[in-house]
């Protein structure tokens, strides 16, 4: 079994576990934070990051028309196509305006894709219909001084894998056992199936990480809290039993009550995460974590001794003691490591803007 375990990124476990490591994520009342302020933190993080490089970071598949001017029609020098991450090419197309009949699909051997250019090298066999469509493409060019707005129709993906691949989980363990730990990413819910029909009530007890925030269902105390396992039952004559909570992670099932002989399996089947072929751009990824932590730093800054409260004294029988923070009308409980954080987040942006925007190179 695996000892350690990568969190899916642009996820609240990632967040917590990256970023905001021994912070106490928890209101005044000792409850965790809802798992919408990490998510909407991560959301809001990736927007700003794709609209200050102009780049897409989650893959998108969209249709670019780029202009066509005399050159493109004869040369073939390089399509830019305004995507840093070009992943796919499904369609090149020279298309007039919005017409649906006026167009040439371009042969996929034709197409050259290197990072987010295209070139077109004529090689091979091409169909009829694009044959006979090229004499009114050249005299549409010649009528329009050689430059024909949107000519060139591409269609593509762009992005990176940030999710990694949801594939099939399906683990047989013998009814003995009394337990299993997975070393994989259980992903959403755990379907447990008995071998037989259930002569008394089977329970199992199932750990974890929560899929919404990362929370550990592991029933051990943790920021004060003490967060309960999920407990999966089977009814007298029932085969099947379900999870309610979706999961990134289960850690264990436990279960009892069944002996060694007769020789039995238990099967527990859904889906798992695999995150082999994550392939984002690590610099990507830590400037994102940055600017999605500094929200939550803003709400625990303001929660660290309670909200509103920037000092804190208590005197019993002449013993006093008193907790100041650097919380006040104008700053923020973590304000030094907020500042800190935009420091190193301007930093990283210059260095992705140079790397994805940085020397543009003239193409048609």
């Amino acid at each position: 079994m695996a000892t350690w375990r990568m969190a899916i990124p642009l996820t609240a476990e990632w967040l917590i576990k990256t970023y905001l490591t021994g912070l106490d994520l928890t209101d005044d009342d000792g409850n965790w934070y809802p798992p919408e302020i990490f998510q909407n933190a991560i959301d809001s993080a990736l927007s700003w990051v794709e609209a200050q490089l102009g780049i897409r970071i989650n893959p998108a598949t969209v249709t670019e028309r780029i202009d066509g001017s005399g050159s493109s029609l004869s040369h073939f020098p390089p399509i830019l196509l305004p995507d840093a991450h070009v992943t796919d090419v499904n369609s090149v197309k020279w298309r007039l305006g919005n017409a649906t009949d006026m167009y040439i699909e371009w042969p996929g051997t034709w197409q050259l894709v290197r990072e987010n250019q295209i070139q077109m090298i004529p090689v091979g066999s091409a169909d009829t219909t694009m044959m006979m469509n090229i004499p009114l493409f050249a005299m549409m060019t010649n009528m329009m001084g050689n430059s024909i707005p949107g000519l060139w129709e591409v269609n593509y993906t762009a992005g990176w894998q940030t999710s990694g691949e949801l594939k099939t989980l399906s683990k047989t363990v013998a009814t003995s056992a009394s337990i299993w730990k997975p070393d994989v990413a259980v992903w959403g819910g755990l379907t447990i199936t008995l071998p037989a029909a259930a002569s008394v009530a089977r329970t199992f007890t199932v750990y974890g990480y929560r899929l919404a925030d990362g929370k550990p269902f592991d029933g051990v105390g943790r920021l004060g809290n003490d967060y309960p396992c999920e407990t999966v039952t089977i009814p007298v004559g029932g085969t099947v039993g379900v999870t309610l909570n979706d999961w990134s992670q289960i850690t264990m099932v436990t279960w009892t009550g069944w002996t060694a002989s007769p020789a039995a399996n238990v099967t527990f089947s859904g889906q798992y995460n695999d995150p082999s072929g994550i392939d984002v751009d690590a610099v990507l990824l830590d400037v994102v974590g940055k600017v999605a932590s500094i929200a939550i730093l803003n709400t625990a800054g303001d929660l660290i001794i309670g909200a509103g409260i920037a000092n804190k004294s208590t005197a019993v029988d002449g013993i006093s003691a008193s907790v100041g923070t650097t919380s006040s009308p104008t700053n923020a409980g973590y304000g030094a490591r907020i500042i800190q954080l935009r420091k190193e987040i301007d930093q990283i942006m210059k260095q992705l803007w140079l790397r994805y925007n940085g020397i543009q190179v003239a193409a048609w």
